[in-house]
């Protein structure tokens, strides 16, 4: 796989991104806007490069490479702890304050 293709794959989403800004600002179809939003979500949700920011065993936050900003890094424990926070309320602003 070439380099131009395997960097589109991993990062579609900020040209989502731009095209949304710019059929916004140029008035665009509703159907138009809606499909570009929800490709937007999709890739910050769950293919964006972010950290994980799970809390570990001793109260710091892990570190490791995450798929977007609702999945944890490759420890299972890490994916279902973050799907927790986002799910009960008392903790969902811990979630995007260490982000």
């Amino acid at each position: 796989m070439s380099l131009v293709m395997k960097a589109f794959r991993v990062y579609w989403g900020y040209l989502a991104i731009a095209a949304l800004i710019v059929s916004w600002g140029r008035g665009a179809a509703p159907a138009v806007i809606v499909v570009l939003s929800l490709a937007v979500f999709v890739f910050a949700g769950f293919q964006a490069p972010a950290l994980c920011g799970a809390v570990n065993r001793n109260g710091t936050y892990c570190r490791e490479n995450a798929s977007g900003l609702l999945m944890g890094c490759h420890r299972r424990h890490h994916r279902l702890q973050k799907l927790k926070m986002i799910v009960l309320r008392h903790r969902a602003g811990t979630v995007s304050g260490h982000i």
